[in-house]
């Protein structure tokens, strides 16, 4: 999930509902790839 929402109440809905990574939009473009690449590859971060 790619968001510009950081509260614990949201990150926990998103997880609830299946997400396999969080990150905020805010966060560095190479935080994001690796992100991508590591739900890609089945990993939950």
């Amino acid at each position: 999930m790619l968001t510009v929402e950081n509260d614990r109440k949201t990150i926990m809905e998103a997880i609830d509902i299946g997400a396999d990574a969080y990150i905020l939009k805010e966060s560095a473009g190479t935080e994001i790839v690796r992100a991508i690449r590591s739900v890609y590859i089945g990993e939950n971060i």
